[in-house]
């Protein structure tokens, strides 16, 4: 089972049989998306040789994989005519329960978390944690900044900022701008994933993005640890497949955010209720025991009858 370019691309060489779940980027170039915006013919070339390639190992996977109901990559991604004749299956990558620590235990944890790198507990009713690198093509982390800075009472809120991303600077530069670095921690590093999740454990809520209308790794990864995400879910696609919807903090454009932001700070949006419902749904969708058997089932009838495609497929037009 396979995510990402590279992976995807050994597995086709293995000669085994195989699975992709993939991230979103690769999928879509492999569907002929993100094309080299420069005009020198090795880039392009490059670019070319590797969609082939791609193509031709999602034709030949067992079957691609993906918790999104609307296809791949979410409202990004749903334009994958290139791709119309692939292997496609639900696919709820399983995650354990870790437990939701009390408010003093969280405040502790997140103590000696940020005491290691130099920092102290920003002294905050909530704090929120952007856990995946700041984007504000992908993740329009620009919007969420824009809607912080009109909630009524900031003080309430300080904001923990993972530390890469292409526009981690452009965030810091923006905060000092709008006079929000008083609020905001920015992290000098990204976070190992064991760190990452002593961080969601340690966080009253997390945020995610607002341009997809799906979820993806880290959000799914807060609310196995009970943590609310603040992010955009597009309802009705789910509700088209039937799928139970993640019970997040929904919200999509600034008006929305600042809605959110200030109904937790007035405590009209429980979020000890919302950690409750993020961890209850995990369970059921994404449990070990439910996703790990469905998953290995599928395998275990689908391994023996598999047929790939015939080798060089994907490099037709």
């Amino acid at each position: 089972m396979v995510c990402g370019i590279e992976g995807t691309l050994l597995a086709l060489l293995s000669g085994r049989p195989f699975v992709i779940f993939p991230h979103g980027a690769d999928i879509r170039t492999a569907a002929g998306f993100h094309p080299p915006q420069s005009w020198n013919p090795c880039d392009k070339v490059i670019y070319w040789k590797f969609r082939g390639l791609l193509r031709n190992a999602y034709l030949n996977a067992m079957w691609v994989g993906s918790h999104d109901p609307a296809s791949f990559g979410g409202c990004a991604g749903t334009n994958l005519k290139k791709l119309k004749t692939l292997r496609t299956k639900p696919l709820f990558i399983p995650l354990p329960f870790r437990q939701r620590l009390s408010r003093s235990s969280r405040l502790a944890s997140l103590s000696s978390l940020l005491k290691r790198l130099g920092l102290t507990v920003p002294e905050a009713e909530y704090i929120g944690f952007i856990p995946s690198r700041v984007d504000f093509s992908w993740k329009v982390h620009d919007r969420f900044l824009n809607a912080f800075s009109r909630i009524k009472d900031k003080q309430e809120i300080h904001l923990i900022v993972s530390g890469w991303g292409q526009n981690y600077h452009d965030m810091k530069t923006m905060a000092r701008e709008m006079k929000l670095d008083h609020y905001m921690t920015f992290l000098p590093c990204a976070l190992s994933k064991p760190l990452l999740y002593d961080v969601f454990k340690s966080s009253d809520f997390v945020v995610d993005q607002f341009l997809l209308g799906i979820y993806g790794t880290s959000a799914l990864e807060s609310m196995s640890c009970g943590t609310p995400v603040l992010m955009w879910i597009e309802e009705k696609t789910f509700r088209k497949r039937g799928w139970e919807i993640p019970p997040v903090l929904n919200a999509k454009d600034e008006e929305d955010i600042t809605n959110v932001l200030n109904d937790i700070v007035s405590g009209h949006i429980d979020l000890e209720e919302y950690s409750r419902a993020a961890h209850g749904w995990v369970g059921r969708v994404h449990g070990e025991g439910s996703a790990t058997v469905s998953f290995l089932t599928e395998i275990e009838k689908d391994i023996l009858d598999f047929r790939p495609h015939s080798f060089g497929s994907g490099f037709k037009s």
